[in-house]
């Protein structure tokens, strides 16, 4: 019988042709491959047609018991569950084709102050700050940002998604982000001297070791995706909702927006409630 590792390679395999051929994101293919690496580790072996719902359970607190977040293990059996549904549409029997999920709390954690995150950025070595306040006054993501090259820059600002070699996952995420004076003082320095399809900025996986240096002698701790969610919260407190989405790439109503990227901190807070009285 077929097992969970056998089902999960032809789905990621037959993902992988797709997106070759231009019917998705081979940036997404491999989001999903991430998101399968440890449930083939953990219960590849286990046959299709005697998946338990139980040990899938086991699974889930298994992981949330070696301190992977819980809306990543729901991810995880999120893709799961595709998979088995894919394998019973092929005519695979499975006796299982929804997944459990983790509890996630909702709980809002605050954006760092601007001026404690400022304060890190000055640690930092110049081009790695640069590609930081970049990505803070433009919205963009990390993986956008190591794909920003001189050619994607225009008098009307940052073009995101709008080549060949500038792919993107869903056709919300192309978008033309206008350059305010700092982002453009930034993009000036980070082209100069290269060639019109080169990258501008450092990997991001280089800018977050440079940040681990840094912070462990400061108590904020940012990562490359928080300047995302700064630049969110911060437009969030004088723009509406349909102003803010297709500047981060959000489809029309998404509620990604609200869920994981605008967020309050207590100047925002105080400011809100500062002309209250009777």
């Amino acid at each position: 019988m077929t097992t969970i590792a056998e089902i999960t390679k032809t789905v990621i395999d037959h993902r992988f042709e797709l997106a070759r051929l231009g019917q998705g994101s081979r940036a997404t293919v491999l989001v999903s491959q991430r998101r399968a690496r440890p449930i083939v580790a953990a219960i590849g072996t286990m046959q299709v047609n005697r998946i338990t719902r139980s040990a899938l359970e086991i699974y889930c607190a298994q992981r949330a018991a070696a301190g992977i977040a819980h809306t990543t293990v729901n991810q995880e059996m999120s893709f799961l569950q595709t998979v088995l549904r894919s394998a019973q549409a092929d005519g695979v029997p499975v006796s299982l084709t929804s997944t459990p999920r983790l509890k996630v709390e909702a709980i809002e954690k605050p954006i760092p102050m601007a001026n404690a995150v400022a304060k890190v950025l000055e640690l930092l070595p110049a081009h790695h700050a640069d590609a930081m306040r970049f990505m803070a006054t433009t919205g963009i993501s990390p993986h956008e940002l190591e794909r920003v090259a001189p050619c994607d820059i225009s008098s009307q600002g940052l073009h995101i998604g709008q080549r060949g070699g500038f792919k993107v996952k869903v056709a919300a995420r192309r978008r033309i982000v206008p350059l305010n004076k700092q982002a453009r003082e930034i993009a000036v320095r980070a082209m100069t001297g290269r060639k019109p399809e080169e990258p501008m900025f450092p990997r991001r996986g280089a800018t977050a070791k440079a940040l681990s240096l840094v912070q462990a002698r400061e108590g904020e701790r940012i990562s490359p995706k928080t300047m995302r969610s700064l630049f969110a919260s911060m437009v969030a407190m004088t723009e509406p909702e349909h102003i803010l989405q297709p500047l981060l790439g959000h489809s029309p109503g998404s509620p990604t927006t609200r869920r994981h990227y605008t967020r309050s901190n207590l100047a925002s807070l105080g400011q809100a409630v500062s002309g209250i009285a009777l």
